[in-house]
């Protein structure tokens, strides 16, 4: 099978074209394919075999439009894997290959772009016989094409990977286990952070699962075991949030009391010059998600919120003296003054 290392560069992975491919190679995505068109049975998931009819569609394929398709086993649930992408060429074959070569084999892959003009469209040609179903047509942002994804995805649990990062081999085989043995509806992992080029450059820290999530991200999304259940029951991405959506969910999954195990280990390389690297966006979508949650704040608490590093997080103090009333703020500030010793970026 083959395998995508994380210690070489973008540019010295393999880039065959079709006639160039191994045709022996058996891909993570090929295995368990059934000529039986399943029901389409979901609200959120499981909406369609593939996308209605598009205008501006420039791009259809994948095993789905060749009447192959794949169902959940007894011993493997189906994972659904979503790819976003919009002119991600110069890395999404990194993050294509770290699906394609997972041990874990009961694996449906979705890619959705948002009318690229680069060599993506390229890419999912090549391996078009290992993507369940790539679509290429305009889309309103990161969120509205992850929901399209959605919306295809037929499989048991479901996993986010964005073009410009990339999973360990094992990833989906340990996410599962973790999933299906400590009986949770999501399953999260640790990561490494890289630079654009790809060279280490850290680690997201652990953050609990806990009243922390009203101020900051506490899970690495991508790396988000979720079962297809969860979605049905909490809804999808809201698109008004162009960067921090993936935050706004988890509060909704917490509110919901969905569960979530966790595992120890950096199962995933995620790039640190992606969307959420435009700062001055990020705050203003803090502050208005802020809002929403907590509109008694004022303008200067709020901001004091969304520039809050561990460092000075002594700050937060005269707030649960301020807003003692505010039962769920006063939990949040307190989940958050017992992480100032670790640092984090959302």
């Amino acid at each position: 099978m083959l395998r995508a290392s994380g210690s070489r560069s973008m540019e010295k992975l393999p880039r065959p074209n079709a006639t160039e491919k191994n045709e022996s190679v058996m891909y993570a995505t090929q295995h368990f394919t059934t000529q039986q068109q399943p029901a389409v049975s979901g609200s959120i998931c499981n909406r369609y075999l593939t996308l209605p009819p598009n205008a501006r569609r420039s791009l259809e394929g994948g095993l789905r439009k060749h009447g192959l398709f794949k169902t959940s086993q007894p011993t493997k649930p189906l994972v659904s894997v979503i790819t976003p992408v919009r002119n991600g060429g110069r890395t999404l074959l990194r993050a294509m290959l770290s699906i394609l070569s997972q041990d874990y084999d009961n694996i449906e892959y979705i890619m959705i772009d948002g009318e690229s003009s680069d060599s993506t469209h390229l890419h999912m040609l090549t391996y078009a016989d290992a993507i369940d179903y790539f679509v290429s047509e305009p889309d309103a942002g990161l969120y509205d094409a992850i929901n399209k994804g959605l919306s295809l995805a037929s499989g048991d649990y479901i996993l986010i990977l964005n073009s410009d990062d990339w999973y360990d081999t094992h990833a989906v085989r340990k996410l599962v286990s973790a999933a299906e043995n400590g009986n949770a509806e999501v399953a999260c992992a640790l990561a490494r952070t890289v630079s654009a080029e790809g060279l280490p450059t850290g680690s997201i820290p652990h953050f609990p699962y806990d009243d922390f999530v009203w101020l900051r991200m506490p899970l690495r999304h991508e790396l988000m075991l979720t079962a297809k259940s969860v979605y049905e029951r909490v809804g999808n991405y809201r698109t008004d949030y162009a960067i921090i959506s993936d935050l706004e969910f988890v509060q909704r999954l917490f509110a919901a009391g969905v569960r979530v195990v966790e595992i120890a280990q950096e199962l995933m390389s995620f790039r640190t010059n992606g969307l959420s690297s435009n700062m001055q966006a990020l705050l203003e979508e803090r502050d208005r998600l802020l809002q929403e949650h907590f509109p008694n704040l004022a303008e200067e608490e709020r901001q004091l919120l969304c520039l809050m590093t561990p460092a000075d997080c002594r700050k937060l103090l005269p707030l649960l003296a301020t807003h003692k009333d505010d039962a769920k703020l006063c939990a949040a500030i307190r989940a958050y003054l017992r992480n100032c010793a670790t640092s984090f970026t959302q």
